[in-house]
């Protein structure tokens, strides 16, 4: 084996480093469309998506790649790791579409905080090894990156505390953990060009963003990011970067180094800024292709069409949408359920067909026809319908329904 000049690192090691970073790298992802994936669609996602977005922005920023010579700064990942995971996380919580009990602005209960707070110090644990090993010696920047990061987290930890107790009336564990969260992923990209001064003031700002992306954005734009994958990795990982550009100093870098807006370089800042947005256009459309192309195998979402329907019918209930009307159904109007009126028509049924057609869920389709519907109608007080795609159940009948009303 031969080896790296930086410190006389053994290169297979160094390649074991790096496929640390690939493989946490979709393990982030994952946490956007927890509960909506089945394991064999996110194996295959896991591969075209490293092979296709992963290793090209790696090269990119650490292989000497274009970023690299542009002179854009990512001491151990901000760009490669974060920045990916939360925009690719984002883009596929937008497609896989909601969880069927998910609650626009009602956050559901932590299934297990003790669990949060020890899964958080054992991230934060491991980040000295992600940061302070990205110098790949035992040296003085090695040290200044375990330094920032444990400095930036903790400052992060305590502001989004602080910010929970003001918004929330009180401070939360889990707030807390999500904060030292957004705290690391900040500090990675300026962990090795920082000092004490900017880990402080990234520490203090990335909290705030990341807050009201969680707390404000998500319920106003209504995408279901499970675990804040997009809220807290991306928007922390675009504000490091960018912040990188403001508060790098030569006291780290050293004579003739990289430093920031703050100490006099601009170039730095705009490198940062033009590095990032690249990043996020290549993710995003990259991510969408992967996304599309798996699920075309319909492997994607765990229980996709099954929860598929039961979101779209909740969602017709729930918002007074119009429903449906199949040739033959029982005329009836006005139907009351909560003290809201949900209009039986013909083109609502079509509409919520045409969505499980676009879903691939032809299958589920069909039984959408002979069981959901009735079965949700009947408890609205339907009783008795004389097509017989209904009082029959047999799918070959809500197959040649599809058919004639030219749907699929």
């Amino acid at each position: 084996t031969g080896s790296l000049s930086a410190g006389n690192i053994p290169e297979l090691i160094f390649v074991l480093f790096q496929c640390m970073f690939a493989i946490i790298t979709p393990a982030l992802i994952l946490g956007a469309f927890a509960e909506r994936i089945k394991f064999s669609g996110f194996l295959l996602f896991t591969v075209l998506w490293s092979i296709l977005v992963y290793i090209p922005m790696a090269h990119w920023v650490w292989g000497g790649g274009f970023l690299q010579q542009m002179g854009a700064i990512d001491f151990a990942g901000g760009t490669v790791v974060h920045i990916n995971a939360g925009i690719s996380a984002l883009v596929m919580a937008i497609m896989a579409g909601k969880r069927s009990d998910y609650k626009i602005g009602h956050p559901m209960t932590p299934h297990n905080i003790t669990f949060v707070f020890l899964g958080t110090a054992f991230l934060w644990l491991g980040w000295f090894g992600f940061n302070a090993g990205s110098g790949l010696n035992a040296d003085g920047i090695a040290a200044n990156a375990f330094l920032v990061t444990h400095l930036a987290t903790c400052v992060a930890a305590l502001t989004w505390m602080a910010v929970d107790w003001i918004h929330n009336k009180k401070p939360t564990t889990v707030g807390a953990c999500t904060g030292a969260v957004s705290g690391l992923v900040a500090i990675t990209p300026a962990a090795g060009t920082v000092d004490i001064v900017g880990a402080f003031f990234i520490g203090l700002i990335t909290p705030l963003i990341c807050f009201y992306m969680v707390a404000v954005i998500k319920p106003r734009f209504k995408y279901d990011d499970t675990l804040d994958a997009f809220g807290v990795h991306g928007i922390g990982g675009i504000v490091g970067s960018i912040l990188t550009g403001v508060f790098a100093t030569q006291f780290i870098s050293g004579e003739g180094g990289v430093k920031g807006a703050l100490y006099g370089d601009w170039h730095q800042l705009w490198i940062q800024i033009i590095a990032t947005v690249i990043s996020i256009v290549f993710r995003g459309v990259n991510r969408f292709i992967v996304q599309r192309t798996v699920l075309r195998f319909q492997i994607i979402r765990n229980g996709f069409c099954r929860e598929g329907v039961a979101h779209i019918v909740e969602g017709v209930l729930d918002h007074s949408f119009q429903l449906v009307d199949l040739p033959h159904l029982i005329a009836l109007n006005n139907i009351r359920e909560d003290r809201r009126v949900v209009n039986i028509t013909h083109d609502s049924v079509d509409l919520v067909l045409r969505k499980l057609l676009q879903m691939r869920c032809r299958e589920t389709a069909q039984a959408y026809i002979v069981s959901k519907l009735r079965l949700r109608l009947s408890n609205l007080g339907i009783l008795a319908f004389e097509h017989q795609v209904l009082v029959k159940g047999q799918s070959e009948d809500a197959e040649r329904y599809i058919s004639s009303r030219q749907i699929g």
